[in-house]
């Protein structure tokens, strides 16, 4: 619901276990964007002053957006929907060729929304599906396996800059970073240079549940772990 609150849309987003969500408007009767934690990231950022936008580069939806969060007001969802700029609200027909999403994905594009003809949202594809599409049916495909026989450096696909934080850095130091450098995710290091784990934007997720806002202030390292901890009582380990 475009209306609901950015919290509330979170919740959705942790209830239902996913990335991202459509943003249905049912005053508009349309889908007037998608919501994911680059959004809810970006959110955060601007609701603890911690992110400027020039005020060229401000939308009419973020300056309204700014002005409820320095009111302490509820902010719609429809409001944050975007917000990162990362995650436009993408529509293919149900006809459209794989071919032609998979160049839109490659354009930076992670997921679209599949509509028939009538607007009715039958699904979404995203990047993840459609690379476990073709890896389910990979014998059909038989143009791609030489591709697949490649390694990842003869694809030119190991050389890109690795963007890390120090484990001792605070987390929201880490999201601001994240924000920064256009990346989902930072490699966390300790002062050798040692590889700890990984912190994402998804990781948001472990911070709204229950409001644990105060794990914004502690180190990348403390919540790797924290993480860990989570992931193994939930599977039983611990």
């Amino acid at each position: 619901d475009a209306d609901a609150t950015v919290e509330d849309a979170c919740e959705v987003l942790l209830k239902n276990r996913i990335t991202s969500a459509p943003v249905y408007d049912s005053v508009k009767k349309m889908y007037v964007g998608m919501f994911d934690y680059g959004d809810l990231m970006t959110y955060i950022l601007l609701l603890l002053k911690k992110m400027d936008v020039p005020l060229e580069d401000q939308t009419m939806e973020m300056r309204d957006l700014i002005q409820r969060t320095s009111r302490s007001q509820n902010v719609p969802v429809k409001l944050a929907s975007d917000l990162s700029g990362k995650d436009p609200f993408c529509t293919v027909l149900a006809e459209t060729r794989l071919g032609a999403v998979v160049h839109d994905f490659g354009t930076g594009i992670h997921r679209v929304a599949v509509m028939d003809e009538e607007g009715n949202m039958k699904g979404i594809l995203s990047q993840s599906s459609t690379l476990d599409y073709l890896m389910r049916h990979l014998s059909e495909y038989p143009q791609l396996q030489p591709v697949m026989q490649k390694s990842l450096q003869q694809c030119g696909l190991s050389n890109g800059r690795v963007l890390s934080v120090n484990g001792d850095e605070k987390v929201l130091d880490a999201l601001i970073s994240m924000s920064t450098n256009s990346v989902s995710s930072l490699a966390v290091l300790d002062d050798q240079g040692v590889l700890l784990g990984n912190i994402s934007m998804t990781d948001i997720k472990h911070i709204m549940k229950n409001l644990r806002t105060s794990w914004l202030w502690i180190t990348c390292f403390q919540l790797v772990c924290k993480i860990r901890l989570s992931q193994g009582v939930e599977s039983g380990e611990v």
